[in-house]
């Protein structure tokens, strides 16, 4: 399977979309955009999400628990230093 981080900065602009390998490097991949948005002063709200790409097509991904990328990225977030 495939995924792909989505971002939207600044509401409405359109999405920005990253390719991953896994949920965990999906995680990684919004920590780090996520913290150089906080350092850039033109960038007042950020939205993410991670897609799962499969051979139906494209739907957001949730972990077995049902917990979207949300609840790993609150859970790494202090562990990761960019």
């Amino acid at each position: 399977m495939k995924y792909k981080v989505w971002r939207v900065v600044n509401f409405p602009n359109d999405a920005t979309y990253y390719e991953v390998d896994t949920p965990l490097d999906g995680a990684m991949k919004i920590i780090e955009l996520a913290k150089m948005d906080l350092k850039n002063p033109h960038i007042e709200t950020n939205t993410f999400g991670l897609i799962a790409v499969t051979e139906y097509g494209e739907e957001e991904w949730y972990d077995e628990n049902g917990n979207d990328i949300d609840v790993m990225v609150d859970e790494m977030w202090d562990e990761v230093d960019i």
